[in-house]
């Protein structure tokens, strides 16, 4: 702005200073990933699960489903370490364990972690 006054002096030109912007409140969104179905997964796995199986994730898209209304993660570690707790989850409680990993977080780790849990 500086420079555009300091030119329009030198230069003669009329200078009016920008009017701030105003937009209008946006209605908030939950966060979501386009193209992606997990929300259909999700309410397919709790439908055969339940809400007392154990839940681990990872971090990725599939991390959406964290917060409510689906509640799809009883916790979140680090980037491959849903399946090795999952691993570990399911030698010492008698609920279901299920683990979510997408396709980043399986190539990243996912697989090692997936060969460690397995008896």
């Amino acid at each position: 702005m500086k420079v555009k006054k300091a030119m329009s002096a030198f230069f003669q030109v009329p200078y009016a200073p920008p009017r701030p912007l105003t937009a209008p409140e946006l209605p908030q969104r939950r966060r979501t990933s386009a193209g992606l179905s997990h929300r259909a997964t999700y309410y397919s796995v709790r439908k055969v699960f339940g809400d007392d199986a154990v839940y681990p994730t990872d971090i990725g898209c599939y991390t959406l489903g964290v917060l409510p209304p689906l509640r799809m993660a009883d916790f979140l570690i680090c980037m491959g370490s849903g399946i090795s707790t999952a691993g570990g989850f399911s030698k010492v409680q008698d609920k279901p364990v299920v683990a979510f990993i997408g396709d980043s977080t399986f190539f990243h780790g996912g697989s090692r972690a997936h060969q460690r849990s397995l008896p």
